[in-house]
């Protein structure tokens, strides 16, 4: 039915049997109708239509609608004009519009974050047509995502003024501007924290926002304008608080059209970077053979017409530059140069066609050596950038990855005396701390205490390695050839600059550690004892820590909560102690619930990214004028390609480093009363579940779960804070008080009994 047979066989239909494969999901769990899609295939779009493709099976728990939107986010003529033609054609067909995605989100939503004003149009139109009778224009744009944020708060929180206005003027009505998150923010707190000043003069001149707002925290409109800083919104809401002309700041600073930009350093180099056969790589009959590091997870990212890092909502203050090669001395300052001579001369004898094994987890091409000196030179340029003051962070989208390399390569340790590569060449962010310790040395705006945070799911062996090799220490190697027993002893010894770097540097990993047995909790009190986490070497270690700048915390349980508790008791207050001049940032999604190579040990999501890159960034705004640079590590779950779990993690991680005021500061007072607030919701949690046996019918508890599952607690704000509400509403009929609580930070998604059990 096709003449085009490449794109055929690219797809994986089989010869006459087309009808069969529609439903089919290959091993990335896509039909050939979400392929089609995806690759931008029109023809194919409409082969399947009009062969009845089933319109309500999902892709990576999105709705065919949600993809569909997500390959338009890409705001180039070419996507957009695809997404609206297959849009308008899937909707004929009565595609349902009303699904959410796994973060709550509806297809407003999406076009909210993305600015999809004429596929947000269409929708409406669909829906004013009377086509199909499962929801209307009104019940979409009240519907919230997992943080209890409606469409209109989500447009306010980007800053997409097309959306808003057609939000506001929908069918002549004003949809409810009052409305608030599971946080007790409107869309104008939203709008003000984004320093968008135009939204937030359309809320209030449209659509009749209160200025005099407050959310759960009791924090007003006005004092969150005076939080984040920007100059010409705070202007604005104390003209309308006082009753005053209002006094517009001059130029743009302190505005957020004056805010620098984010630099994104990547080369195509990187590219060429192969651990498999790429004629494999596009072939979907091979997909069980394409190793989790491949050259697919750059184009996720990068690639112009799928490439999530293209999208509308990043583009704006994102600045694309091509990363440079390292010179070798930065390299050397890190690693020995018997490895990195051995690696170099092991990549050129590599035909340029073909790969070579490290050991069984990495594999290698001709190119990789060069691959690994831009993704090193990379952080390195990042560090003059935003020292230079030309940028206000950076991140690097390179490859390949680098926290598991040390000092000679491969790190071992007594629970792994072998070690391994774990697809990782040079150490890319010790590398650039050594650099700009040893660069930036001199001058007012010097780089003296440098801070390396790792939040991939495995532990930074290989960047630990690194920074405990500024101290001298010596290395005993014990060989026993017949008749008797020689001990070599090798000295270990790579300084960044003087005897002080070891005291001015810090280090901190959460990663996934404990037992690895089907059927049992990690124990987090206990030792593991069977099957450690790769790599073995990153337990908790014990206090008083004897390295007081490096920090390993093994996380075990799968708890959210657990996670971020960590971060808020352990790493962020010592990080804001520590002061550093620069914090650098080991970027690995990993630790996100659906990738598959975490072994389930820690299971975040996209909200949770965005939380600490967040706290990151404030902490960098109180310490050191905002200098961040982050690089890729892991993240290994690209299917569904712009709609994958680490696409959409990556892209909250470089949205937070954009988005994130940079006037806005940490504050070691208010995270100790989110701690507080989560504390009180843990309880409030329990107390629901409580609640919710008694209306089981008989009282008794729910069905004990599978050990392994129990691990993960889960709560939904949304719902919760309903009880609240209707608990608080009861106490004031009784004349009695009930206290609404919030937890901070980023909401848990909906858990039904059967996931529980699950």
């Amino acid at each position: 039915k096709s003449s085009n047979d490449e794109s055929k066989l690219e797809i994986g239909f089989k010869p006459n049997s087309f009808p069969d494969e529609l439903s089919t999901k290959d091993v990335e769990g896509l039909t050939p109708l979400h392929v089609a899609i995806l690759r931008l295939n029109i023809e194919f779009v409409r082969l399947c239509l009009e062969a009845g493709a089933d319109l309500t099976v999902n892709c990576e728990k999105v709705s065919l609608v949600h993809l569909i939107l997500s390959v338009g986010s890409i705001p180039n003529p070419r996507n957009l004009d695809f997404a609206l033609t297959v849009l308008k054609e899937v909707l004929r067909k009565n595609a349902p519009v009303h699904c959410k995605d796994d973060l709550g989100r509806t297809c407003l939503h999406i076009c909210a974050e993305f600015g999809l004003v004429e596929c947000c149009t269409e929708i409406f139109s669909h829906l004013a047509d009377g086509l199909t009778a499962e929801t209307s224009i009104e019940s979409l744009l009240s519907q919230r995502d997992l943080l209890g944020r409606t469409p209109m708060h989500v447009a306010c929180s980007v800053g997409c003024a097309d959306v808003l206005q057609l939000f506001l003027t929908k069918n002549g009505e004003v949809p409810n501007v009052h409305a608030k998150d599971s946080f007790g923010r409107s869309p104008l707190h939203h709008a003000v924290s984004g320093g968008h000043i135009e939204i937030v003069k359309l809320l209030v001149q449209e659509g009749q926002a209160d200025i005099e707002a407050e959310d759960k925290y009791g924090i007003s409109v006005l004092q969150w304008a005076e939080k984040v800083g920007y100059s010409d919104v705070l202007a604005y809401v104390r003209s309308l608080i006082n009753k005053t002309e209002e006094k517009v700041p001059e130029g743009l600073d302190g505005t957020r059209q004056g805010v620098q930009k984010t630099l994104l350093l990547s080369h195509s180099v990187c590219m060429d970077h192969h651990t498999c056969d790429p004629d494999i790589l596009d072939n979907r009959n091979f997909a069980q053979e394409v190793p989790s590091e491949n050259v697919n997870r750059l184009k996720v990212l990068l690639k112009e017409d799928i490439g999530i890092l293209r999208s509308y909502r990043l583009r704006k203050l994102l600045d694309w530059q091509i990363a440079p090669r390292a010179n070798i001395v930065d390299v050397l300052r890190v690693h020995e140069y018997t490895y990195v001579d051995k690696l170099k001369r092991f990549c050129e004898s590599i035909d340029y066609d073909g790969t070579g094994e490290l050991d069984g987890d990495t594999t290698i091409s001709r190119m990789s050596f060069e691959a690994a000196m831009v993704a090193a030179g990379s952080v390195c340029e990042a560090v003059d950038r935003v020292c230079a003051k030309t940028h206000r962070n950076a991140f690097c989208a390179v490859r390949p990855p680098g926290h598991h390399a040390g000092p000679r390569g491969v790190v071992t340790c007594k629970n792994d005396p072998h070690g391994s590569y774990g697809f990782c060449l040079f150490s890319n962010a010790a590398i650039g701390a050594a650099y700009a310790r040893n660069v930036y040395r001199h001058g007012p705006d010097k780089v003296q205490r440098v801070a390396i945070i790792d939040f991939d799911v495995h532990h930074g062996n290989g960047t630990e390695a690194c920074v405990r090799n500024v101290k001298p220490s010596r290395k005993e190697i014990r060989l026993e050839p017949a008749f008797c027993d020689i001990t070599l002893t090798a000295p270990n010894y790579k300084p960044w600059l003087n005897d002080k770097d070891e005291e001015e540097t810090f280090f901190a990993s959460i990663h996934g550690y404990g037992k690895r047995v089907p059927g049992y909790d990690p124990d987090p009190h206990k030792p593991p004892k069977i099957g450690n986490f790769y790599p073995s070497s990153g337990e908790t270690f014990p206090t008083p820590n004897p390295d007081k700048n490096i920090l390993n915390i093994g996380q075990n349980s799968r708890q959210r909560v657990e996670w971020k508790k960590s971060w808020r008791d352990m790493i962020l207050p010592d990080l804001a102690r520590f002061n550093p001049d620069l914090i650098i940032i080991s970027a690995g999604f990993d630790a996100h619930a659906r990738d598959d190579i975490n072994m389930g040990y820690i299971s975040i999501i996209e909200y949770d990214y965005a939380w600490l890159t967040k706290e990151l960034v404030k902490i960098a705004n109180k310490c050191c004028k905002g200098r961040v640079v982050s690089v890729l590590e892991g993240g290994y779950r690209i299917q569904g390609r712009v709609v994958s779990p680490f696409a959409r993690s990556v892209c909250e991680h470089v949205a937070s480093l954009i988005e994130t005021s940079p006037f806005e500061v940490y504050d070691e007072n208010e995270v100790k009363r989110q701690k507080e607030l989560e504390l009180k919701m843990e309880g409030a949690s329990d107390e629901v579940e409580m609640n919710l046996r008694e209306t089981m019918g008989n009282g008794e508890p729910r069905p004990t779960r599978p050990k392994r599952a129990a691990a993960s607690k889960q709560i939904d704000y949304v719902k919760l804070n309903e009880e609240f509400e209707k608990k608080k509403q009861d106490g004031d009929e009784n004349g009695g008080e009930a206290k609404a609580t919030e937890a901070d930070g980023v909401n848990e998604p909906p858990q039904t009994k059967k996931q529980r059990q699950e």
